[in-house]
């Protein structure tokens, strides 16, 4: 066992050395980028003798310094990515399960590392790619199609109704968030009303996009992270992997930022000897945004109430408005006609709020933003990033909502940011906005202040809107 090796990794390799019989030699240990839910690191060694002689590349998968609370935990995946491997998918070899939190504090598993490139950002960058889009859609058929609930009972029973049981879900994790969130509370009330008839259940993946596979001589080279696994309906991994969300940029791309929707549609129906309904694609794409809004405020909450010293954390608190900005436009209806307030009581007749902090902004802070990145460097992409939000929060104030502040004025009367939020979320959320004048109202203001959380936080999301085409298939 080389000597030079810091304590956390020798102790990694002394566990390799016992599990294989074999003693270990050439080992370097590197922390790979990426995986804003668990850790990774490369391991690179040789084994002499055991079961595994020669040399080794692995990686060692573990959770992070706090966790999401979601998805499963590292047996269970360990469990289903053997059961995939042996049933031929791409993913790649599970080794090693670890339940003895003596060796490194927490479970983890180690599998073979496969060749290949998975950053989002670098995959999309290499330009359209069809024959890659149609790779993927043929694999998440395949994945579809297995039949393993004889073997999968890690992951408990199929939901009678998987629309049901995601909205529950999502639902309660609102419902525990402190802060008030009128455009979720929208999603969840367009979602139930609208839920289609469950399709048999089938093992999804749940995080099948752009940045969890990786990429090869632009040719696909494995599935990556299958930790939220789960029974649910098929059109949730094909909405999700179409996101906008997932295209780093390539707006007009929408299978994933890689190519049209067509290529990965017509594998996936090749496949699956199945079409795909763009009605129910839609609805899943609805779901898939309020989904993400959900997570983006779990790993937000990782940095403000559980202390992980994360900018990338913390900075996903500030997407939870690009996944408002989808929900609203995914469930506007044509025809519909947005109007400039709630009810016909003159605007700001009652005062508003004049406080310099806005309580509409998404957390954390500007300020508190730029103070987590000042040790990293102004050079670094996300401290540059907190800089630019908290110098547009300076010079914006909380007079940037001062219109948005107003619309709900006339209709709850003068009162702080967080409670006019509060009201207008409760009455969302007990229907009073369904239908008619009163729904166009309430999506003009959730529109208004949508856009100016964006202003602030991500402009460049709203330039994008107008390299946006039209969809190859209406979704």
């Amino acid at each position: 066992m080389p000597r030079d090796l810091p304590p956390e990794a020798g102790a990694i390799f002394r566990f390799i050395a016992e599990r294989t019989g074999a003693e270990v030699s050439e080992a370097r240990i590197e922390t790979l980028a990426g995986g804003a839910v668990l850790r990774h690191d490369r391991l690179d060694f040789t084994l002499s003798g055991g079961t595994m002689p020669g040399p080794q590349s692995w990686v060692l998968r573990r959770d992070g310094a706090s966790k999401l609370g979601l998805g499963l935990t590292r047996a269970r995946e360990f469990a289903l990515q053997r059961a995939l491997f042996r049933a031929g998918l791409a993913v790649a070899e599970p080794l090693v399960m670890c339940c003895d939190e003596s060796v490194f504090g927490a479970p983890f598993f180690l599998m073979r590392r496969l060749d290949g490139v998975a950053d989002g950002a670098a995959v999309v960058q290499q330009g359209e790619n069809a024959a890659l889009a149609g790779a993927l859609g043929a694999e998440l058929a395949r994945l579809h199609g297995l039949d393993l609930g004889g073997v999968l009972q890690v992951l408990g029973a199929p939901p009678e109704d998987a629309a049901t049981a995601r909205l529950a879900e999502l639902a309660a994790c609102l419902e525990a968030d402190e802060d008030p969130h009128p455009v979720a509370q929208w999603a969840l009330r367009w979602l139930e009303r609208r839920k289609p008839s469950p399709a048999k259940p089938v093992l999804c993946h749940g995080d099948f996009r752009t940045g969890n596979y990786l990429v090869q001589d632009g040719r696909l080279a494995g599935v990556l992270d299958w930790d939220f696994a789960h029974w649910g309906d098929p059109d949730e991994d094909i909405a999700w992997f179409c996101s906008r969300h997932w295209r780093f940029g390539a707006v007009a791309r929408e299978a994933g930022g890689i190519a049209p929707r067509e290529s990965f549609y017509r594998a996936y129906e090749a496949v699956a000897a199945r079409m795909i309904d763009c009605g129910r694609v839609r609805y899943w794409a609805v779901m898939a945004s309020l989904r993400w809004l959900v997570i983006a405020l779990k790993q937000r909450d990782r940095f403000l109430k559980r202390g992980e010293c994360s900018l990338d954390l913390a900075l996903t608190g500030r997407r939870v408005a690009e996944c408002e900005h989808e929900i609203l436009v995914l469930t506007s209806e044509p025809g519909s006609r947005a109007r400039p307030a709630l009810c016909s009581k003159r605007a700001g007749e009652e005062g508003c709020e004049g406080s310099t902090q806005s309580g509409f902004r998404d957390r954390p802070s500007g300020d508190e933003l730029a103070t987590l990145a000042r040790p990293i460097g102004g050079a670094d992409p996300l401290a540059m990033r907190a800089a630019a939000i908290a110098g547009r929060e300076r010079a914006s104030g909380a007079a940037a909502f001062d219109d948005c502040r107003a619309m709900l004025a006339t209709r709850y009367g003068a009162a702080a940011d967080r409670v006019l939020l509060e009201r207008f979320a409760e009455e969302i959320h007990a229907g009073v906005f369904d239908r008619g004048t009163a729904q166009d109202d309430a999506l003009a203001v959730m529109a208004a202040i949508t856009r100016q959380k964006l202003e602030g936080s991500n402009p460049e999301f709203l330039a994008a809107e107008e390299t946006r085409g039209p969809s190859s298939r209406t979704v």
